[in-house]
């Protein structure tokens, strides 16, 4: 949980949104096709859960929004998760509310 949340240079703290519906692989290394602006996303820990979560007011439309992850930088970086559903428009001024909770261990 440490590494995910300080002490590492590495760590996912950036949402963005993509308009692939590619299935997601373990081999992914970015979206497939990112779309607009990143978002930052605020990180919780309890115990061996982590959670992130980013809530934002939309500047910009996206269209055929499909696919979401979780990077490391505001720009490049290293994908840390990509999850792909049904395809969506999110409009200017929509409000999002984004989360991972993640579980290791017991």
């Amino acid at each position: 949980m440490a590494g995910l949340l300080g002490g590492q240079t590495a760590r996912p703290l950036y949402v963005a949104f993509g308009d692939s519906n590619t299935t997601p692989t373990v081999d992914d290394t970015a979206l497939s096709n990112e779309i607009g602006t990143r978002v930052s996303v605020t990180p919780t820990a309890s115990g061996n859960i982590c959670q992130f979560a980013a809530s934002f007011t939309a500047e910009e439309e996206l269209t055929d929004v499909c696919e979401v992850g979780m990077l490391t930088a505001s720009t490049e970086g290293v994908l840390f998760n990509r999850t792909i559903s049904e395809k969506f428009t999110v409009a200017i001024g929509d409000v999002l509310h984004l989360g991972w909770t993640i579980e290791i261990g017991e």
